[in-house]
Protein backbone atom coordinates (compact mmCIF):
# COMPACT_ATOMS: atom_id res chain seq x y z
CA UNK A 1 0.00 0.00 0.00
CA UNK A 2 1.38 3.44 -0.97
CA UNK A 3 1.11 5.85 1.94
CA UNK A 4 1.28 9.61 1.58
CA UNK A 5 3.29 11.56 4.12
CA UNK A 6 3.27 15.23 5.01
CA UNK A 7 4.61 17.62 7.63
CA UNK A 8 2.29 20.15 9.30
CA UNK A 9 2.28 22.80 11.98
CA UNK A 10 0.67 21.86 15.29
CA UNK A 11 -1.84 24.70 15.07
CA UNK A 12 -3.38 23.15 11.96
CA UNK A 13 -4.04 19.68 13.32
CA UNK A 14 -7.56 20.47 14.60
CA UNK A 15 -8.97 21.30 11.17
CA UNK A 16 -12.14 19.35 10.38
CA UNK A 17 -10.94 18.17 6.94
CA UNK A 18 -8.08 15.89 7.86
CA UNK A 19 -6.12 16.12 4.63
CA UNK A 20 -6.97 19.70 3.78
CA UNK A 21 -3.91 21.13 5.47
CA UNK A 22 -1.21 19.11 3.69
CA UNK A 23 1.83 21.14 2.65
CA UNK A 24 2.03 22.13 -1.00
CA UNK A 25 5.64 21.03 -1.28
CA UNK A 26 7.92 18.34 0.12
CA UNK A 27 9.47 19.21 3.49
CA UNK A 28 12.29 17.20 5.02
CA UNK A 29 10.91 16.23 8.42
CA UNK A 30 12.82 15.59 11.61
CA UNK A 31 10.37 12.71 12.19
CA UNK A 32 10.99 9.52 10.23
CA UNK A 33 8.01 7.18 10.10
CA UNK A 34 5.87 4.73 8.18
CA UNK A 35 2.69 2.80 8.90
CA UNK A 36 1.05 -0.44 7.83
CA UNK A 37 -2.41 -2.04 8.02
CA UNK A 38 -2.16 -5.59 9.36
CA UNK A 39 -4.29 -8.50 10.60
CA UNK A 40 -7.54 -7.59 8.82
CA UNK A 41 -10.25 -9.80 10.34
CA UNK A 42 -13.40 -9.71 8.23
CA UNK A 43 -15.42 -11.80 10.67
CA UNK A 44 -14.67 -9.69 13.74
CA UNK A 45 -14.53 -6.39 11.83
CA UNK A 46 -11.07 -5.45 13.08
CA UNK A 47 -7.60 -4.55 11.83
CA UNK A 48 -4.31 -3.34 13.31
CA UNK A 49 -2.46 -0.15 12.44
CA UNK A 50 1.29 -0.47 13.07
CA UNK A 51 3.43 2.67 13.13
CA UNK A 52 7.23 2.88 13.13
CA UNK A 53 8.58 6.30 14.15
CA UNK A 54 11.79 7.96 15.26
CA UNK A 55 13.35 11.44 15.28
CA UNK A 56 16.67 12.87 14.14
CA UNK A 57 17.45 14.50 17.46
CA UNK A 58 16.31 12.02 20.12
CA UNK A 59 15.55 8.79 18.27
CA UNK A 60 12.41 7.02 19.48
CA UNK A 61 12.52 9.02 22.71
CA UNK A 62 11.68 12.09 20.66
CA UNK A 63 8.14 10.87 19.91
CA UNK A 64 5.55 12.32 22.28
CA UNK A 65 2.45 10.50 21.01
CA UNK A 66 0.82 8.89 17.98
CA UNK A 67 -2.87 9.39 17.12
CA UNK A 68 -4.83 7.45 14.50
CA UNK A 69 -8.22 8.81 13.28
CA UNK A 70 -10.32 6.17 11.49
CA UNK A 71 -13.74 6.53 9.83
CA UNK A 72 -15.94 4.96 7.15
CA UNK A 73 -18.65 7.49 6.29
CA UNK A 74 -18.26 10.42 3.92
CA UNK A 75 -19.25 12.94 6.57
CA UNK A 76 -16.99 11.29 9.16
CA UNK A 77 -19.96 10.75 11.49
CA UNK A 78 -18.36 7.56 12.83
CA UNK A 79 -14.83 8.94 13.23
CA UNK A 80 -12.80 7.71 16.20
CA UNK A 81 -9.42 9.09 17.25
CA UNK A 82 -7.41 6.14 18.56
CA UNK A 83 -4.37 6.76 20.76
CA UNK A 84 -1.62 4.37 19.69
CA UNK A 85 0.20 2.35 22.36
CA UNK A 86 3.98 2.15 22.28
CA UNK A 87 5.12 -1.46 21.93
CA UNK A 88 8.80 -0.62 22.39
CA UNK A 89 11.65 -0.17 19.89
CA UNK A 90 9.86 2.67 18.12
CA UNK A 91 6.71 0.69 17.26
CA UNK A 92 3.17 1.94 18.07
CA UNK A 93 -0.05 0.02 17.52
CA UNK A 94 -3.80 0.60 17.32
CA UNK A 95 -6.51 -2.08 17.15
CA UNK A 96 -9.48 -0.82 15.10
CA UNK A 97 -12.88 -2.43 15.75
CA UNK A 98 -16.03 -1.79 13.70
CA UNK A 99 -18.16 -1.87 16.85
CA UNK A 100 -16.55 1.48 17.73
CA UNK A 101 -17.86 2.84 14.41
CA UNK A 102 -21.57 1.95 14.68
CA UNK A 103 -20.78 -1.47 13.17
CA UNK A 104 -20.53 0.08 9.72
CA UNK A 105 -19.13 -2.06 6.95
CA UNK A 106 -17.37 -0.87 3.81
CA UNK A 107 -14.22 1.18 3.16
CA UNK A 108 -12.47 2.61 6.22
CA UNK A 109 -10.03 5.51 5.91
CA UNK A 110 -7.02 5.53 8.24
CA UNK A 111 -4.73 8.50 8.97
CA UNK A 112 -1.76 8.61 11.31
CA UNK A 113 -0.44 11.66 13.20
CA UNK A 114 2.96 11.53 14.88
CA UNK A 115 3.81 14.28 17.39
CA UNK A 116 7.41 14.89 18.42
CA UNK A 117 8.51 16.41 21.71
CA UNK A 118 9.98 19.40 19.88
CA UNK A 119 6.60 20.40 18.46
CA UNK A 120 6.72 18.84 15.00
CA UNK A 121 3.86 16.83 13.53
CA UNK A 122 3.98 14.34 10.68
CA UNK A 123 0.93 12.87 8.99
CA UNK A 124 0.51 9.64 7.05
CA UNK A 125 -2.46 8.72 4.87
CA UNK A 126 -2.73 4.95 5.27
CA UNK A 127 -5.43 4.74 2.59
CA UNK A 128 -8.59 2.65 2.74
CA UNK A 129 -9.27 -0.79 4.16
CA UNK A 130 -12.43 -2.66 3.19
CA UNK A 131 -14.48 -4.57 5.74
CA UNK A 132 -16.96 -6.76 3.92
CA UNK A 133 -20.64 -6.92 4.84
CA UNK A 134 -21.35 -9.58 7.46
CA UNK A 135 -24.87 -10.29 6.20
CA UNK A 136 -26.27 -11.32 2.84
CA UNK A 137 -29.67 -12.69 1.87
CA UNK A 138 -31.79 -13.51 -1.16
CA UNK A 139 -35.33 -14.47 -2.16
CA UNK A 140 -35.61 -17.92 -3.72
CA UNK A 141 -38.22 -20.51 -4.71
CA UNK A 142 -41.02 -18.04 -5.46
CA UNK A 143 -44.16 -20.14 -6.02
CA UNK A 144 -47.02 -18.11 -7.44
CA UNK A 145 -49.39 -21.09 -7.38
CA UNK A 146 -48.95 -21.68 -3.68
CA UNK A 147 -48.29 -18.04 -2.74
CA UNK A 148 -44.96 -18.79 -1.07
CA UNK A 149 -41.27 -17.95 -1.21
CA UNK A 150 -38.12 -18.64 0.79
CA UNK A 151 -35.66 -16.19 2.34
CA UNK A 152 -32.10 -17.54 2.49
CA UNK A 153 -29.77 -15.70 4.88
CA UNK A 154 -25.99 -16.07 5.15
CA UNK A 155 -23.74 -14.69 7.85
CA UNK A 156 -20.04 -14.02 7.36
CA UNK A 157 -18.90 -13.78 10.95
CA UNK A 158 -18.09 -17.38 11.72
CA UNK A 159 -21.24 -18.45 13.52
CA UNK A 160 -21.31 -15.69 16.14
CA UNK A 161 -25.05 -15.21 15.54
CA UNK A 162 -27.72 -15.42 18.22
CA UNK A 163 -30.77 -15.30 15.97
CA UNK A 164 -32.14 -14.04 12.66
CA UNK A 165 -35.58 -12.44 12.29
CA UNK A 166 -37.32 -11.69 8.99
CA UNK A 167 -40.28 -9.26 8.99
CA UNK A 168 -42.49 -9.60 5.89
CA UNK A 169 -45.56 -7.58 4.96
CA UNK A 170 -47.67 -6.19 2.14
CA UNK A 171 -49.49 -2.88 1.75
CA UNK A 172 -49.76 -0.93 5.01
CA UNK A 173 -48.09 -3.53 7.29
CA UNK A 174 -51.50 -4.63 8.59
CA UNK A 175 -50.43 -8.19 7.76
CA UNK A 176 -46.88 -7.87 9.16
CA UNK A 177 -45.35 -11.12 10.41
CA UNK A 178 -41.95 -11.50 12.08
CA UNK A 179 -40.61 -14.90 11.02
CA UNK A 180 -37.88 -16.53 13.15
CA UNK A 181 -35.31 -17.98 10.76
CA UNK A 182 -34.17 -21.57 11.26
CA UNK A 183 -30.51 -22.46 10.98
CA UNK A 184 -29.69 -25.17 8.44
CA UNK A 185 -26.94 -27.79 8.37
CA UNK A 186 -25.00 -25.77 5.78
CA UNK A 187 -24.88 -22.74 8.10
CA UNK A 188 -27.54 -20.69 6.30
CA UNK A 189 -30.73 -19.41 7.93
CA UNK A 190 -34.08 -19.99 6.19
CA UNK A 191 -37.61 -18.58 6.40
CA UNK A 192 -40.59 -19.99 4.48
CA UNK A 193 -43.12 -17.24 3.69
CA UNK A 194 -46.75 -18.18 2.99
CA UNK A 195 -49.57 -15.77 2.16
CA UNK A 196 -51.89 -17.72 4.44
CA UNK A 197 -49.97 -16.03 7.27
CA UNK A 198 -50.74 -12.64 5.73
CA UNK A 199 -54.53 -12.72 5.38
CA UNK A 200 -54.09 -14.24 1.90
CA UNK A 201 -53.12 -10.85 0.49
CA UNK A 202 -51.64 -10.93 -2.99
CA UNK A 203 -49.35 -8.40 -4.62
CA UNK A 204 -46.00 -6.96 -3.56
CA UNK A 205 -44.44 -8.14 -0.31
CA UNK A 206 -41.60 -6.31 1.44
CA UNK A 207 -38.89 -8.38 3.15
CA UNK A 208 -36.30 -7.18 5.68
CA UNK A 209 -33.66 -9.23 7.50
CA UNK A 210 -32.30 -8.59 11.00
CA UNK A 211 -29.30 -10.53 12.27
CA UNK A 212 -28.56 -10.36 15.99
CA UNK A 213 -24.92 -11.14 16.79
CA UNK A 214 -23.21 -12.06 20.04
CA UNK A 215 -20.74 -9.16 20.08
CA UNK A 216 -21.30 -6.99 17.02
CA UNK A 217 -24.80 -5.66 17.57
CA UNK A 218 -27.62 -5.90 15.03
CA UNK A 219 -27.17 -5.93 11.26
CA UNK A 220 -30.06 -5.33 8.87
CA UNK A 221 -30.69 -5.34 5.12
CA UNK A 222 -33.70 -4.83 2.88
CA UNK A 223 -34.50 -7.34 0.14
CA UNK A 224 -36.97 -5.01 -1.53
CA UNK A 225 -40.30 -6.25 -2.83
CA UNK A 226 -41.40 -9.62 -4.17
CA UNK A 227 -44.54 -9.96 -6.28
CA UNK A 228 -46.79 -12.79 -5.11
CA UNK A 229 -49.87 -13.61 -7.17
CA UNK A 230 -51.26 -16.84 -5.79
CA UNK A 231 -53.15 -18.99 -8.28
CA UNK A 232 -54.51 -21.43 -5.71
CA UNK A 233 -55.56 -18.97 -2.98
CA UNK A 234 -58.04 -16.50 -4.43
CA UNK A 235 -61.14 -14.75 -3.16
CA UNK A 236 -63.10 -12.29 -5.28
CA UNK A 237 -66.68 -11.09 -5.01
CA UNK A 238 -69.05 -8.76 -6.80
CA UNK A 239 -72.61 -7.47 -6.46
CA UNK A 240 -74.98 -8.38 -9.30
CA UNK A 241 -78.68 -8.27 -10.19
CA UNK A 242 -79.61 -5.36 -7.93
CA UNK A 243 -83.44 -5.07 -7.78
CA UNK A 244 -84.45 -1.87 -6.03
CA UNK A 245 -88.17 -2.70 -6.18
CA UNK A 246 -87.82 -6.14 -4.67
CA UNK A 247 -85.09 -5.06 -2.26
CA UNK A 248 -82.67 -7.76 -3.30
CA UNK A 249 -79.32 -8.39 -4.93
CA UNK A 250 -76.91 -11.27 -5.56
CA UNK A 251 -73.33 -11.71 -4.35
CA UNK A 252 -71.21 -13.83 -6.69
CA UNK A 253 -67.99 -15.17 -5.17
CA UNK A 254 -65.02 -16.66 -7.03
CA UNK A 255 -62.92 -18.67 -4.59
CA UNK A 256 -59.94 -21.03 -4.87
CA UNK A 257 -57.90 -22.79 -2.24
CA UNK A 258 -55.16 -25.35 -2.57
CA UNK A 259 -56.45 -27.02 0.59
CA UNK A 260 -60.04 -27.10 -0.70
CA UNK A 261 -63.03 -24.95 0.28
CA UNK A 262 -65.20 -26.06 3.16
CA UNK A 263 -67.63 -23.15 3.21
CA UNK A 264 -68.17 -19.59 1.95
CA UNK A 265 -70.08 -17.19 4.21
CA UNK A 266 -71.29 -13.67 3.40
CA UNK A 267 -72.25 -11.36 6.30
CA UNK A 268 -74.61 -8.50 5.30
CA UNK A 269 -76.04 -5.66 7.41
CA UNK A 270 -77.34 -2.11 7.06
CA UNK A 271 -77.40 -0.62 10.57
CA UNK A 272 -74.35 0.90 12.23
CA UNK A 273 -74.72 -1.36 15.26
CA UNK A 274 -75.17 -4.42 13.01
CA UNK A 275 -78.47 -5.25 14.71
CA UNK A 276 -79.81 -6.58 11.39
CA UNK A 277 -76.69 -8.63 10.58
CA UNK A 278 -77.30 -11.90 8.73
CA UNK A 279 -74.64 -14.45 7.81
CA UNK A 280 -75.67 -16.05 4.49
CA UNK A 281 -74.18 -19.44 3.55
CA UNK A 282 -73.21 -19.26 -0.13
CA UNK A 283 -74.28 -22.03 -2.49
CA UNK A 284 -71.81 -23.51 -4.95
CA UNK A 285 -72.82 -23.27 -8.62
CA UNK A 286 -72.08 -25.53 -11.56
CA UNK A 287 -69.42 -23.12 -12.84
CA UNK A 288 -67.53 -23.29 -9.53
CA UNK A 289 -68.69 -19.92 -8.22
CA UNK A 290 -70.58 -19.36 -4.96
CA UNK A 291 -73.79 -17.30 -4.84
CA UNK A 292 -75.82 -15.59 -2.12
CA UNK A 293 -79.27 -14.06 -2.69
CA UNK A 294 -79.78 -11.10 -0.34
CA UNK A 295 -83.31 -9.87 0.48
CA UNK A 296 -84.25 -7.02 2.78
CA UNK A 297 -87.01 -9.09 4.32
CA UNK A 298 -84.21 -10.96 6.12
CA UNK A 299 -82.99 -7.68 7.63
Amino acid sequence: MIMKKWKVGVALVCTSVLLGFAANQEVEAAIHSYGTIDNVNQQEGTYDVTIHATTDEMGIDGIREVSVPIWSTKNQSDIVWYKAKHQGKGVWKVRMNAKNHKNHRGNYTTHIYIYSKNGQVEGINAGQTKLNNVLSAEIKNVNTKAGTYDVIVKDHIGGAVDRVSVPIWSKDQSDLVWYPAKKQADGTWVVHMNIKNHKFHTGKYTTHVYMYTKNQGVHAISLGQTNVQSETEQLKGQIKNVNAKAGSYDIVVQAKSGAGIKQVSVPIWSKANQSDLVWYPAKKQADGSYVVHMNIKNH
